[in-house]
């Protein structure tokens, strides 16, 4: 199974996850990380690293982020610059957040490339 790791501006990802869970029920191996208006890139970097220590890389991670060229995306792309079984996903909302959480049965470049192809105007791949 695929780990998933949100991160946004402000408590978006969080409360996000918390929806989705609603839906489809707890997740596991799913990390969240916030910046906050009182975080420097420090800061938000930690959080995220420790977030993405947690989670279960064997079978890949999916990082999905709120807004391409936001903190969230670039501390995303520090991390998946070190960690090759890793792909960022910029763009996310409550919808895609769902389909991630029930396919990620899949490979994650399968993950990666269903998610694009059914969310073609909202999801960027900045991986590539």
């Amino acid at each position: 199974m695929v780990s998933i790791l949100l991160g946004s501006h402000g408590y978006f990802a969080k409360e996000a996850l918390a929806s989705a869970e609603m839906i489809v029920g707890k997740q596991e191996n799913v990390g969240v990380f916030s910046l906050e208006e009182q975080m420097d890139l420090e800061m938000i970097v930690e959080e995220a690293r420790n977030q993405f220590d947690m989670l279960e890389k064997s079978n890949g991670v999916l990082i999905l982020t709120d807004i391409l060229g936001g903190t969230p995306s670039n501390v995303a792309m520090i991390i998946q610059r070190k960690n090759p079984n890793t792909n960022v996903l910029t763009g996310f909302n409550l919808p895609i957040i769902i389909e991630a959480l029930l396919n990620r049965e899949q490979n994650l470049e399968q993950l990666v490339t269903y998610l694009v192809e059914a969310f073609p105007s909202t999801l960027q791949n900045i991986t590539k």
